[in-house]
């Protein structure tokens, strides 16, 4: 009997071996990096985004779905560059730098690698499965949405879509704008009334009401927004993050505005959510200071 109950424990050492083995196995096979926390999970959200749109050449597109992966703001400047008139900016797809692609080659030959730089992941693929052919490379920033949930912010190598996402608030597990370790007071480069213009209602650009006016007011003591136009507009503003060249605003209704000094010639632009929720076809507006 006893002889017995030692084969049924070797035996049942050997199945538990032999499983531990399989999931080695299948963990090499991915070759995927085996990262932790934000990493991890950075990985795993692109790796869903590519295989649920990328390894079928027929997939249609469900702006639903694509929602869940990408930010409001980055979807919103990729619409604005593809229906900007006669002057078609983007006519590719920025997730593949193409226009056509292999889903069975992507699916084979994708990798999601961490970049150096927190939060940022390079997705690396072969797009067509050409003898040959180069690894396309496409590098993310990720951020969290209102929702907490991980999505594409930016598309750092593209030269259109490298934006900065100032509707969220967080980068994965990692505020976005630390306070506690900066020195909030204004400067006096930035005292002084921005004002910026742009139009409202496209086919009526003579009409004087078709046009809309922001004005931020900066000063020692106190921070203001100003929207004059059809319905006007105000909030109190709180600096949150400012560097050489910009100072980001907290709006009351959660939105955000940054001010840039372009270059340090004297030349300014506003952007951030609350031009994004104003400005459908572009994400910026030039500004002049009085």
């Amino acid at each position: 009997m006893k002889n017995f109950f030692s084969i049924i424990i070797l035996c049942i050492c050997c199945l538990t071996g032999c499983k531990q083995e399989l999931k080695s196995t299948n963990i090499v096979e991915s070759k995927q990096p085996l990262v932790s926390n934000s990493k991890e999970e950075g990985v795993l959200m692109l790796n869903k985004f590519y295989s649920l749109f990328y390894f079928d050449d027929n997939v249609k597109i469900d702006q639903t779905k694509i929602k869940l992966f990408i930010s409001e703001t980055l979807l919103n400047k990729i619409d604005s560059l593809r229906n900007d008139g006669n002057n078609i900016v983007l006519d590719y797809d920025p997730f593949i730098k193409g226009q056509d692609y292999n889903g069975e080659s992507i699916k084979k030959t994708l990798e999601i690698i961490p970049l150096k730089n927190k939060n940022q992941f390079r997705a690396s693929f072969i797009l067509f499965g050409n003898k040959n052919e180069k690894r396309t490379n496409v590098d993310y920033l990720l951020i969290k949405n209102k929702q907490e949930k991980l999505v594409i912010g930016s598309i750092i190598n593209d030269k259109y879509l490298n934006i900065v996402d100032l509707s969220h608030t967080s980068i994965l597990d990692k505020k976005l704008i630390d306070v506690e370790n900066k020195d909030l007071q204004i400067e006096n480069k930035w005292i002084g009334v921005y004002k910026g213009s742009f139009l409202q209602f496209k086919e009526e650009y003579n009409d004087p009401r078709s046009w809309a006016t922001v004005y931020i007011y900066v000063s020692k003591d106190s921070l203001s927004y100003e929207l004059h136009s059809l319905k006007e507009e105000n909030s109190k503003l709180e600096l949150i993050d400012k560097a050489a060249n910009f100072l980001i605003f907290k709006m009351e209704n959660g939105n955000t505005l940054k001010i840039s000094n372009i270059n340090n010639d004297g030349r300014y632009a506003l952007e951030g959510s609350q031009m994004v929720k104003l400005i459908k076809d572009k994400s910026s507006l030039d500004l002049t200071k009085e």
